[in-house]
């Protein structure tokens, strides 16, 4: 009998057990639903929040402009005719500034082909400096070598002269020597006209080359006063063709 207690109070308790389970896990769920509906509320708030915000901003802007427009054609009203010629002086000037732009686009076109010229015509007269220099130093060249096979052969008939006459071998060498010493002094004085040829060259060169960076600096200058130039005109226009469109 007592057997039977027993086993039935642990029967009960373990039942029990299950229940307090049952309802622990039953909470916890009601609780994850009311904190899933909370969340969800809380989303449908802030949106709603959000777009009365957007909305109310969006009036504001439209109120703004709408303000704005009517003080626009109040200023147009009070202006009369001093608007009208304001306008049309506006515009002229748009037109001007366009038909300067196009002026401009021709004139750095023009620009571009004639640097392109100019560096094509430098190339060819840089060729044509080098062909002529090429010339000059094989003529030198043969001039020199057709001295020293001249005087080869002067050389040689003077010591067969010696040999056959040695009482004449003094008085020939002597002439000999002096001239030797004339073709001496004469492929000095072309060595020098030579070095003076190039030292004239390369001044000329450096003359040259200074005058195209002074021109091509200067150019650069003109060319970025031009471009600042024209940035502010196209901000001027900018900001006429905003406000017309605005007054419009």
């Amino acid at each position: 009998m007592k057997d039977l207690f027993t086993s039935g109070s642990v029967y009960s308790q373990q039942q029990q057990q299950r229940e307090g389970e049952r309802r622990s896990e039953g909470e916890k769920e009601e609780k994850e639903r009311e904190k899933g509906k909370e969340e969800r509320e809380d989303k449908r708030e802030k949106s709603e929040e959000e777009k009365e915000e957007g909305e109310r901003r969006e009036r504001e802007r439209s109120e703004g402009e709408r303000r704005k427009e009517k003080e626009m054609e109040r200023e147009k009203e009070r202006g009369g005719k001093r608007g009208r010629e304001r306008e049309r002086e506006e515009r002229k000037e748009t037109r001007e500034e366009r038909k300067g732009k196009r002026e401009r686009r021709e004139r750095r076109g023009g620009e571009r082909e004639r640097r392109e010229e100019g560096k094509r015509e430098k190339e060819e007269r840089g060729k044509e400096e080098e062909k002529e220099e090429e010339e000059r130093e094989r003529k030198e060249e043969e001039r020199e070598r057709r001295d020293e096979r001249e005087g080869g052969e002067r050389g040689k008939g003077e010591r067969d002269g010696r040999e056959r006459k040695r009482e004449e071998g003094e008085e020939r060498g002597g002439e000999r020597e002096e001239r030797g010493g004339e073709r001496k002094g004469e492929r000095e004085r072309r060595r020098r006209k030579r070095e003076r040829r190039g030292v004239e060259e390369g001044e000329k060169g450096k003359r040259r080359s200074e005058g195209e960076k002074r021109e091509k600096r200067r150019m650069e200058r003109e060319r970025g006063e031009r471009v600042r130039g024209g940035e502010k005109r196209e901000r001027r226009e900018r900001e006429r063709e905003r406000e017309m469109r605005e007054k419009e």
